[in-house]
């Protein structure tokens, strides 16, 4: 599901964000980014997993988005996914905000 209002879009990740999924999730993904909205809102309140391959397409898109002057923000991971991200050492590159908001 994406949205874009005033500059933002959102994008809410419903199913496990690994390199099976990646293919669809990518073209998707990049006509959001063709449109170079301000800020990437990436919801994984309901994404289930995460592995290195999704991860990987995360820092591409926030590279991608910071080199247009854009933000990426992953919004509402689970536990298991922001251990992860620490264990990537990816917590510290991907602006996080650990609560889901309606």
């Amino acid at each position: 599901m994406t949205s874009v209002t005033r500059g933002d879009s959102l994008v809410v990740v419903t199913e496990p964000l690994t390199g099976a999924m990646l293919p669809g999730w990518q073209a998707m993904l990049g006509r959001v980014l063709d449109a170079r909205p301000a800020r990437l809102i990436i919801d994984l309140a309901r994404t289930p997993s995460i592995d290195a391959d999704g991860i990987t397409a995360l820092l591409e898109i926030h590279r991608r988005l910071l080199s247009d002057g854009g933000q990426m923000i992953v919004r509402a991971p689970n536990a298991r996914i922001r251990r992860l991200f620490e264990l990537a050492r990816v917590n510290g590159v991907l602006t996080l905000e650990t609560e889901a908001r309606p």
